[in-house]
């Protein structure tokens, strides 16, 4: 989930082109009502409208394990933290993710 549109058709291009298929949501809230009915695997912002990257990443520890790497403009040391503890796998920077982003795709399936 990403809400800035310029970094969203990028990363989804991006994601696509590396031969996934990407899903895109508006909101943590639409997400969560969907990811009880499919396997996915998540690259989360943390400022988000409504419900934040973190409230959305505990809410998913609630159901099955799902991959999700935060992707944010946020280089705190407590956020990252407080992220990894409650279950990201890794905490990518904003300028760092296209670089980053084809070795996390290979890594596992990525959506």
């Amino acid at each position: 989930m990403e809400v800035d549109p310029r970094i969203h058709q990028l990363i989804s291009a991006e994601i696509t082109d590396e031969g996934h298929v990407c899903i895109c949501f508006g909101s943590a809230e639409d997400f969560l009502a969907e990811a009880g009915s499919d396997r996915f695997d998540l690259l989360l912002d943390l400022m988000l409208p409504g419900m934040d990257g973190l409230a959305c990443l505990k809410q998913l520890q609630l159901q099955a394990a799902l991959r999700v790497v935060i992707v944010t403009a946020l280089n705190d040391a407590d956020k990252k933290h407080e992220a990894l503890a409650n279950g990201a796998e890794a905490y990518v920077l904003k300028p760092d993710l296209f670089q980053q982003l084809p070795q996390l795709l290979q890594t596992r399936s990525m959506v």
